[in-house]
């Protein structure tokens, strides 16, 4: 199919990975050879259709294109795909000043063709053990929940899918930016590695550069990062198979599944693809496709705050490697935090609040100066720039409290004198309740049952006597 308003994907296998071309546009997903060429071709293709699928599902939104033709089979999972996407659009429209309505029109009006219409089950039921294959980044939310995993018995095996890093015009600067996370994530693997004598495997997304609007020229409409969890496990399988592991583990916590009316009045989850309920649809998908193989979050029960205050004290060891901010600009070339974003800010907030020092981490600045006020949003005028969570100001809550927790362990800065001055007493009427939510261990939906009890014992151990002031 041809015509400028037309995009036309395909791709191709090779010994190791697979590429994807768009129109003339080359990208490669690489594998350790070993992984990708155990993995049995006939589940190989239905996964990488489906894959290729998915990860360039909104192209046509963000390209202005009416029509897409992929020269491969409709994917069995295609229906699925629908709601992630569906239900990012409100906090994609709320990040950039967007119309709801208007790109909902875009997406739903985008058309797509595919080369066959016919589709079979492939029998697929690969032998499994009580072991987990880890999303690991060395967010606090991975190193938890590889520490969980560890201590459980799940004999854990970690996988980064590294993105490109790219680079920028600063819009308020006109300064170019370069974004340094993969410099620091390969310092870590390798100091990691050796003290532990755990290997951190690495997939190499190229594709993944088509989710950065920059790479096309464009300022707006990030909206491929809706579906980006749902495709790292599909990206993940061929170490599943491999290892045997019955377990895909995400780090996604409590407050994933919170939400807030957007602007034109739609409940919104700014992170819906790391929400409880996606993670039960992606078990349910590799259930599909594999008969044996789930999706979890072993992290569930708790906040933000709490995943802090545990790893810190319980796995101290591991504690010391996390890395939680994306490393996008030049403040970050010699420093794993670039103590400019809003992540940033909140990480150095939380541990404050749990009386750890932030320089155990790396942190090099204080993080609670008057000029840093735009990134905290309890403060209400948040950086434009923040993370969508952080926009959405969903979090509002868990950082009052942090900053009274922080306040209460004499940390000092001006933003403590200005907590002081707006909030302490609204801090201080409503503490217990925010103790009671933020520090409590909560249901978890993705948790399998033989293995609930165990990690719930753990959080109650490390929770039930707070000596939080």
């Amino acid at each position: 199919m041809t015509g400028e308003d037309t995009l036309n994907i395909r791709y191709s296998l090779s010994k190791k990975g697979f590429r994807v071309k768009i129109n003339a546009s080359s990208y490669a997903i690489q594998y350790p050879p070993l992984i990708w060429n155990t993995f049995p071709s006939k589940i190989k293709k239905m996964v990488v259709e489906n894959f290729v699928y998915l990860s360039t599902y909104t192209l046509p939104v963000i390209l202005n294109k009416r029509k897409t033709f992929f020269d491969l089979s409709s994917p069995i999972l295609v229906s699925f795909f629908l709601k992630p996407i569906l239900s990012y659009i409100p906090a994609c429209a709320d990040e950039h000043n967007l119309d709801t309505f208007s790109l909902l029109k875009r997406f739903i009006n985008s058309i797509y063709d595919f080369k066959s219409y016919n589709f079979k089950l492939v029998d697929y039921s690969p032998k499994t053990n009580n072991r987990s294959v880890h999303l690991f980044t060395f967010g606090k939310d991975s190193l938890l929940g590889y520490a969980i995993a560890e201590e459980i018995g799940l004999n854990p095996v970690l996988v980064y899918v590294e993105e490109p890093d790219c680079s920028y015009i600063d819009e308020k600067t006109g300064k170019k930016q370069h974004s340094y996370e993969n410099k620091h994530k390969d310092i870590l693997i390798k100091n990691f590695s050796e003290e532990f004598k755990k290997p951190v495997y690495k997939v190499k997304d190229g594709l993944s550069v088509t989710r950065q609007p920059i790479h096309f020229g464009l300022e707006e409409a990030d909206l491929p990062y809706g579906s980006q969890l749902t495709e790292y496990a599909l990206l993940t399988l061929p170490f599943n198979h491999f290892f045997k592991a019955r377990y895909i583990v995400y780090g996604n916590e409590a407050s994933c599944s919170n939400t807030y009316l957007n602007k034109d009045g739609l409940l919104t989850n700014p992170v819906f693809d790391q929400s409880g309920e996606w993670v039960v649809e992606i078990s349910k998908m590799l259930k599909l496709i594999s008969q044996k193989i789930g999706a979890v979050s072993l992290i569930e029960p708790i906040h933000e705050i709490a995943i802090i205050r545990i790893l810190h004290r319980r796995y101290p060891h591991y504690a010391k490697y996390q890395m939680s901010c994306f490393a996008a600009s030049n403040s970050a070339r010699k420093s794993r935090w670039c103590h400019e974003c809003s992540k940033c800010a909140r990480m150095y907030l939380f541990l404050a609040a749990n009386g750890i020092k932030p320089e155990a981490v790396g942190f090099r600045e204080n993080m609670f100066k008057k000029d840093k006020m735009h990134l905290y949003t309890l403060f209400g005028d948040i950086d434009r720039n923040s993370v969508p969570y952080d926009l959405s100001g969903v979090g509002r809550d868990e950082m009052l409290l942090a900053f009274y927790l922080a306040y209460k362990n004499g940390a000092k800065g001006y933003l403590i004198s200005r907590f002081n001055e707006l909030f302490l007493e609204e801090a201080e009427e409503r503490r217990d309740v925010l103790c009671g939510e933020f520090f409590s261990v909560h249901d978890s939906v993705t948790i399998p049952g033989h293995l609930k009890k165990k990690i719930m014992n753990i959080y109650e151990e490390e929770l039930g006597d707070l000596s939080l002031w």
